[in-house]
């Protein structure tokens, strides 16, 4: 024990927690945005086959060509007809979502719905854009 801390004397100090915290939190998020490219890949292929749909796949061939990214065509950048109709749908889905009571939904849906709202909130606000 180390005199005055009750801690073993091989206990991590605060500075080696903090260090080996930051480092889970990198870990976990190298993990997610591997997990993130994979389905990214996994939708891109699809849209390309028609598998989701004559308006995906349209995007996607803009997307493949360089005309447009999916942050153009859901960030409302990009307002040819297939991107309006992405975002047409993609509102109807969270709308449908948003009405779910929270605690039926996944735990994933609901953590993305609140923060959704807190967006909402914060453009609403007047804060500005994130």
């Amino acid at each position: 024990m180390t005199a005055g801390t009750g801690l073993p004397a091989d206990a991590p100090t605060p500075e080696a927690r903090i260090r080996a915290a930051l480092g889970e939190i990198q870990r976990l998020g190298a993990e997610l945005e591997t997990r993130r490219a994979q389905e990214g890949d996994a939708r891109a292929e699809a849209a390309r086959k028609g598998a989701l749909g004559a308006d995906w796949q349209a995007v996607q061939r803009r997307v493949d060509a360089g005309r447009t990214s999916l942050d153009a065509v859901f960030g409302g950048q990009d307002d040819s007809p297939e991107a309006v109709a992405l975002r047409a749908g993609s509102r109807a889905r969270l709308q449908a979502l948003a009405a779910e009571p929270r605690d039926q939904l996944p735990e994933t849906t609901a953590e993305a719905l609140d923060a959704l709202d807190a967006l909402r909130r914060r453009w609403s606000g007047g804060v500005g854009r994130p």
